[in-house]
């Protein structure tokens, strides 16, 4: 790519610093035919015609489609943001051709000509960028528009929920910014093609960013601090976590958890519970940031992540570049009144666990409904055994909740002394290091399932040791079924 130092040198102003020389990576964006309503992730280099000074340099950056705006970065690997333009206010996308003016003066134009050229017209400013070919040009005018649209009509009526939990579509691919590839989607049965990570839109509060100041999109964003919003029960995600409960329901021995002195078969959800808490969420958008610093942006190398991709998880992967998950938990109603509004402490943790004083979440919901006792004797669940003899129905509570696992470490054979600790009173309180003479640790350990040749467990367990790696989104209500729910009906009717 032909090298613009001659020109740089003669500007010295912090924005007009040049980037690297490296070669722009091709584009991987969604196929043409995509759906005008699905946010898109896309980031590439592009140059930008600068807005400072008489003569308006040509930049390279490194620009990436997220959150609803384009934002724009010195080069691939640098964090200081440099710009950014926020898709919901544009009101013109557009391929141009710049003045002979701008053609005679700048080389870069003549270098890679100006088929690549377009505008971008948002509120009272308009930024002039330029693509290396005609085609990549075409692609992010295309992924512009569409996200454009989408954040349009969200000011004008409510999103469908609309994330990969919709229906269970999985990511095909990993994210790689050192490979510059962008995650591929599979197309379910009815075309839905979101990605749980597209539906995510900056708050109004201003002086949040770089504290991980995003919100999902289906949200309800009129909330100033804290909300609790009830989920209608013919909205799609109402519906996903119905199936999300029904779908991985297996047996745990009639001994915790039970209904009529038998392991539940399905789950009957009577209400559900969205918790939207700004405090809990950008503390947990911190750690998700922090996560993806101390990875490197590689996250999908990670000898976790590569089990994982051999042997997936049965609940959502959120986020390839932080292994984030959604899980469920099971607790006491008055412990979920504190949780919902103050998030997980892993300081009052039990220390009793088989991994330490850890939080520890699950990916069958039959698993996590084992810790839940019944609201009215307080009984029947592991800690607290007791026979609970209350007359069903009852209705109980758990959590599903985004979880930050990370660099994940894989149990596979159990040591207690390793995991657990000797005494009680120095229990495990973090996870392993990630080598013997290394100072640095894992980000969360996933105890491993006799299924999949662990030699402990029956279920699969996860487990982080840090509050903030962990976000209670949805407060679950449900009944105890003691037949089969059908997830793909509608409504969820048993046949008792």
């Amino acid at each position: 790519m032909h090298s613009l130092e001659s020109f740089w040198r003669v500007s010295n102003r912090e924005d007009d610093v040049p980037s690297d020389n490296t070669s722009a990576a091709s584009l991987q964006l969604i196929d043409a035919k995509a759906s005008p309503v699905q946010n898109c992730i896309v980031e590439g280099y592009l140059y930008k015609k600068g807005d400072k000074g008489l003569i308006k340099a040509w930049l390279k950056r490194w620009f990436s489609l997220k959150d609803g705006f384009l934002y724009y970065y010195r080069n691939r690997f640098s964090n200081e943001l440099c710009g950014k333009i926020d898709l919901s206010i544009v009101s013109l996308i557009r391929a141009t051709h710049p003045s002979s003016f701008s053609q005679a003066l700048f080389p870069v134009l003549h270098e890679l000509g100006t088929d690549g050229y377009f505008k971008i017209v948002a509120g009272s400013r308009t930024f002039f960028l330029l693509a290396e070919t005609k085609e990549e040009m075409e692609k992010w005018v295309r992924v512009l528009e569409q996200v454009n649209k989408r954040l349009r009509d969200r000011k004008s009526k409510s999103v469908a929920y609309g994330t990969i939990l919709a229906n269970w579509v999985m990511l095909e691919s990993s994210v790689s910014l050192e490979e510059h590839t962008i995650p591929k989607l599979n197309i379910s049965s009815d075309g839905i093609q979101e990605d749980s990570r597209s539906l995510l839109k900056s708050p109004s509060s201003p002086g949040s960013e770089g504290m991980g100041s995003v919100y999902p999109l289906y949200w309800d964003l009129d909330f100033d601090s804290y909300k609790e919003v009830i989920l209608p029960t013919d909205s799609e995600e109402y519906v996903t976590i119905c199936k999300m409960m029904n779908t991985n329901v297996g047996a745990h021995g009639h001994r915790f958890g039970t209904v009529r002195g038998k392991d539940p078969a399905g789950f009957l959800v009577r209400r559900v519970v969205r918790i939207q808490s700004a405090d809990l969420w950008s503390r947990y958008e911190f750690v998700r940031n922090q996560i993806r610093k101390q990875c490197r942006f590689k996250m999908t190398e990670k000898e976790g992540s590569r089990y994982m991709s051999k042997k997936p998880a049965l609940i959502p992967l959120l986020d390839p570049s932080t292994n984030e998950y959604q899980m469920f938990h099971g607790t006491r109603p008055e412990v979920a009144d504190i949780l919902k509004k103050k998030g997980f402490d892993e300081r009052v943790a039990s220390t009793n666990g088989m991994f330490g004083a850890g939080l520890y979440f699950a990916e069958n919901s039959s698993k996590s409904n084992q810790y839940v006792p019944c609201p009215q004797c307080g009984k029947g669940a592991i800690f607290t055994p007791d026979v609970c003899r209350c007359k069903e129905p009852i209705l109980y509570s758990m959590f599903l909740c985004r979880v930050l696992l990370g660099d994940m470490h894989i149990a596979i054979n159990y040591n207690s002394k390793k995991y657990k600790g000797t005494d009680l009173r120095w229990p495990v309180r973090r996870p392993p290091p990630i080598s013997e003479d290394s100072f640095e640790l894992y980000d969360s350990v996933m105890g491993e399932s006799k299924e999949n040749g662990g030699d402990v467990l029956q279920y699969r367990e996860f487990i982080v040791y840090d509050r903030y790696q962990v976000y209670p989104e949805y407060l679950i209500y449900y009944e105890r079924l003691p037949a089969p729910v059908d997830p793909t009906s509608i409504p969820f009717r048993a046949t008792i």
